[in-house]
């Protein structure tokens, strides 16, 4: 039983390190191309070096940092010509973890979902628009209560991935729009400016996913699959549109 106990408080320490690292990296506050320090990660996160030595294989099996022998830890670049081949696979997935969840999802889970969907249709309502750092936390939210609803552990594990990297691409156009500089290793080295630099782009890009999630969620909760894939083909849209206009691929 101790053992047991034991092992419980390791892996909530690594899955600790893991969101708290994901968080910095999908936020783009670790950039791309960016050098990590073990050691500076256990003093920021006030942990050991086991349980963040293991987030950061689970980061790197997820795409997210590249572990370099005898070089150290590289947060992974964002290569935007990938991107909508990564839209073709999670579709596929999404569509597939969408259905399960709908009449997979236990009385609890499905409480969640009308919760959060409440909270991203009240965030419509607020003045204050999220930043594309709380963005990516909802959107990552949402997608792991529907992930785990579905209770199809393969499908989960092949989603997260996925989720990460599309939610960076994501944080990517918020921090365009914000005016804030960002380089990256692109075809010609360089990143084409949003239409819109006032500000409204990004902002009118959250408010239409948002919405859509919510509505997803609504669905999946009441058990309405092919309302929730049509809301899922909303958000999906509303990305590509968006992507297209901010990057020159």
């Amino acid at each position: 039983m101790v053992y047991c106990d034991q092992k419980q408080i390791n892996e909530s320490k690594t899955d600790n390190a893991y969101r708290a690292i994901e968080a910095k990296i999908l936020s783009l506050e670790f950039g791309p191309g960016a050098w990590i320090s073990e050691t500076e990660l256990c003093q920021l996160l006030k942990l050991g070096r086991t349980p963040v030595r293991e987030a950061l294989i689970k980061l790197s099996l997820s795409g997210l940092v590249e572990i370099l022998p005898r070089r150290g830890i590289r947060v992974a670049d964002i290569d935007a010509r990938n991107y909508f081949e990564l839209i073709e696979v999670r579709k596929t997935l999404s569509h597939l973890l969408i259905r399960a969840a709908t009449q997979r999802a236990t009385p609890q889970q499905r409480a969640a979902m009308l919760s959060l969907s409440h909270r991203l249709k009240n965030l419509e309502q607020d003045p204050s628009e999220p930043t594309a750092s709380e963005y990516s936390g909802l959107s990552l939210e949402a997608w792991r209560l529907i992930s785990e609803a579905a209770r199809n552990p393969i499908a989960e594990r092949l989603m997260e991935p996925l989720m990460g990297l599309a939610n960076r691409m994501s944080a990517l156009y918020g921090i365009h729009d914000e005016r804030a500089a960002l380089s990256m290793d692109l075809m010609d080295s360089s990143v084409t400016p949003l239409p819109d630099q006032t500000g409204g782009t990004f902002q009118l890009f959250q408010e239409k996913t948002m919405a859509a999630l919510a509505e997803l969620l609504l669905a999946t909760a009441d058990r309405q699959t092919e309302k929730a894939i049509a809301c899922y083909g909303e958000i999906e849209h509303f990305i590509e549109q968006g992507m297209t206009k901010t990057m020159m691929i």
